[in-house]
């Protein structure tokens, strides 16, 4: 969790559940509400981020052993938080990220198949011990997923939706006691935008309890 003044909100799911067009209706919400606040992504995010995901999501003529993809978000981690995330935590800001540890679990742990003690080692040192202040999880099944991609297969992580999509949903619940929301349910056009209640419950890590975001607890 985040020790910092400010809150660190992190949005996961399997692919094409939604969750970058939440995240930033999210942001959008809390800067109707006047709070400072900002929206970042992983893989990506400063310079040096933005040349790994191009190396990371894109299908290629060669080979990426697991290990050197795990190396490679961690690489793409660290830069993040010392760049982005923990400035602006510092700073009293509200820091919306689309994916950040988590996707590494399920991704490179519970898809990759590397051994989960040895993720966890490697993301503390890439976080420097930050965590999420709140995980808001989306779910979709594999089809609808696929179905929202628009990039014809050039995704590395697309080819592998199928694998991924349950592991991910199951995973991150276990390792996270997050809250879970049915990400095919919700579309932008039904989504309430002068409120963020519509967000509802979210496991907050201070109190291991269910708690409802809303921007006047923030």
């Amino acid at each position: 969790m985040s020790l910092y003044p400010g809150l660190f909100i992190t949005f996961e799911g399997c692919e094409g559940c939604g969750k970058s067009t939440q995240a930033r209706l999210l942001y959008n919400i809390l800067r109707q509400h006047g709070l400072q606040c900002i929206l970042t992504h992983e893989p990506g995010g400063t310079p040096l981020g933005n040349k790994i995901r191009d190396v990371l999501k894109v299908k290629r003529d060669f080979h990426i052993a697991a290990e050197a993809e795990l190396f490679l978000f961690a690489a793409s981690r660290f830069q993040l938080v010392s760049d982005v995330i923990r400035p602006a935590l510092s700073s009293g800001k509200i820091v919306i990220c689309d994916r950040f540890s988590d996707s590494t679990f399920v991704y490179q742990g519970y898809g990759r198949g590397l051994d989960l003690k040895m993720i966890d080692e490697i993301n503390e040192l890439a976080t420097g011990g930050l965590g999420p202040d709140i995980t808001i999880l989306l779910d979709a099944q594999a089809e609808i997923g696929l179905g929202r991609k628009r990039n014809s297969g050039e995704d590395r992580f697309e080819a592998e939706i199928l694998l991924f999509t349950t592991k991910y949903v199951m995973a991150t619940c276990n390792r996270r006691n997050s809250s879970l929301k049915d990400g095919a349910s919700y579309r932008p056009c039904n989504l309430p935008r002068k409120s963020a209640a519509w967000y509802g419950k979210a496991c907050c890590p201070h109190c291991k309890k269910n708690t409802r975001l809303l921007p006047h607890q923030i």
